[in-house]
């Protein structure tokens, strides 16, 4: 969904060069880098991998890998002219420095999957003051606040969509089962028109990034959790021990 997001944002902003009254906007220099965790004798990692290498080529994208030395393929070059003049950058394994530095750079994080857990991602990016674009599911819509640290994409609640839910509103939470093609159309949609609110507000961003690294530091801390843990246990006591 981050490479189909980032391809929708590029073409509006290529569509509205065209148009007389848009003549004075130009295209931000913006690189997606797609990085995470990779393992060459895992053959999921491998096929997701080349799948997504796939996609961003059929959209017509500059697409570069840099591999770490452990995972270096036979043949492969990371010739500077190519890591610069590529429009999504695959970083398959990262050491932490490099991680640091990637969020130091970043103008923010795109961050996809669905019934996740609490997530860390969401948090480190916070936390180091970058905004984050995630979706309206799982831990994002505990760690993110819409409009203020970041903006949730919402999942549209659509007879096309099936899900899991002890909600009786169904307000969209729960366990999202699938997501339809119509659907996650509208939702690239939504995280493209967040990509360029992010990218051409620099005072918004900003904003957004100090208000994530607060939030992080007063809620997602070691003494906060032990508080909220302390909590807990004596909310138990006064019912017997039942939570």
């Amino acid at each position: 969904m981050a490479i189909k997001a980032f391809d929708y944002y590029l073409d509006n902003i290529r569509e509205m060069q065209k148009t007389s009254s848009s003549k004075n906007i130009s295209v931000v220099p913006v690189k997606l880098i797609m990085a995470g965790g990779y393992d060459p004798r895992v053959i999921e990692n491998v096929k997701h991998l080349q799948e997504l290498v796939g996609l961003s080529k059929k959209l017509g994208l500059k697409v570069h890998t840099v591999w770490s030395p452990s995972h270096k393929q036979t043949g492969t070059n990371d010739n500077q002219d190519d890591i610069e003049n590529s429009q999504v950058l695959f970083l398959p394994s990262f050491t932490e420095n490099q991680r640091n530095y990637l969020f130091s750079k970043s103008k923010c994080v795109l961050y996809t999957p669905t019934n996740e857990h609490l997530g860390i991602v969401p948090l480190e990016a916070m936390y180091n003051k970058v905004p984050v674009i995630a979706i309206a599911s799982g831990g994002p819509k505990e760690t993110v606040i819409d409009g203020e640290t970041g903006y949730l994409v919402p999942i549209p609640v659509s007879k096309n969509n099936t899900k899991t839910s002890n909600n009786d509103d169904d307000d969209g939470n729960g366990f999202i089962e699938s997501i339809s093609p119509e659907d996650k159309v509208l939702m690239i949609k939504d995280m493209a028109k967040y990509i360029g609110k992010v990218l051409e507000n620099s005072k918004v961003a900003g904003e957004m990034g100090r208000k994530g690294r607060d939030r992080v530091e007063r809620l997602f801390n070691y003494n906060a959790f032990g508080k909220n843990v302390e909590r807990m246990l004596i909310d138990m006591l006064k019912h017997d021990g039942k939570p």
